[in-house]
């Protein structure tokens, strides 16, 4: 009964990306859990199963791709080799089922799906504004669909993971590993640039551990934390309904990064991060 009310307030402010998904269909509830198992063996000193199901993730959405950065960071190589060990094995599966076909399948998708949409040769005002090219673009369509714009954007997105690595270099726990592995999902959704509603999904572990240390842990419930809080609701699940179009989610994203990284201020944990990648093998 604890967690009731944290739960139902998570279930109100990712009402409408999780409305999306299951009225659509989409299957991003699974990518969330996919990377969730990844952090729970990465911490757990376990990199076959953790590369798994990175793997598993990023070939059912493209997103968690950003998580291969998280393994970089922390000189995780054979993590990495193993996770595109599985992802070339998952790719090359659809041949038993459709034989010299696959690449003809996939070049079909390439072009009639990913080119046009990664391109960006118009601005599609259905999709919500997560990334920085996306703001520029709601503001200066032409601006925003400039190639140095699609990059100052990825850049700006890298630079603020790299950001909240820099606030938790302090921490010396495996809670540093949790709040990072948030921050890269989120980063994932400020660099995408086919953003969607239904992608808001991966905000779930974000908002779940934000919500459970605002609720259960008093160091975290300083004036400044909570502000942030309510800002971020604010941004994230009032505004939207009243302005359509506005860059209000994307400043719901920055600040929850904010959070995150400031939250190596709210006490640290002095358990042991996990071994170097010499006792992963």
């Amino acid at each position: 009964m604890p967690f009731a009310l944290p739960a139902l307030l998570l279930m109100g402010v990712l009402f409408s990306p999780l409305q999306n998904n299951f009225v659509n269909g989409q299957i991003n509830l699974m990518v969330v859990a996919c990377c969730v198992l990844f952090l729970h063996y990465f911490v757990k000193n376990r990199p076959v199963l953790s590369a798994f199901w990175l793997a598993t993730a990023i070939m059912i959405k493209l997103l968690p791709i950003m998580l291969v950065l998280f393994l970089l960071i922390r000189k995780r190589y054979r993590m990495i080799i193993y996770t595109g060990v599985f992802s070339l094995l998952f790719l090359l599966l659809p041949v038993l089922v459709v034989g010299d076909k696959l690449l003809d399948f996939n070049l079909s998708y390439v072009h009639s799906f990913l080119s046009a949409k990664l391109l960006g040769t118009h601005v599609d005002h259905a999709r919500p504004l997560l990334s920085l090219q996306g703001v520029v673009a709601c503001f200066s369509p032409a601006l925003g669909l400039a190639a140095g714009t699609k990059i100052i954007s990825m850049l700006f997105a890298l630079a603020a993971i790299i950001g909240v690595e820099v606030a938790l270099a302090r921490m010396a726990s495996p809670a540093r590993e949790g709040r990072a592995f948030c921050a890269y999902l989120i980063g994932a959704l400020l660099i995408s640039p086919m953003p969607e509603k239904h992608h808001l999904v991966l905000l779930l572990p974000a908002c779940a551990l934000i919500g459970l240390k605002l609720c259960f842990d008093q160091q975290w419930r300083s004036k400044t934390m909570l502000a942030l809080a309510a800002a971020f609701l604010v941004c994230f699940a009032v505004l939207p309904r009243f302005l359509q179009h506005s860059p209000s989610e994307f400043i719901a994203l920055l600040i929850l990064l904010v959070i995150l990284g400031l939250a190596a201020r709210q006490g640290t944990n002095s358990a042991a991060l996990p071994p170097p990648e010499t006792s992963l093998a």
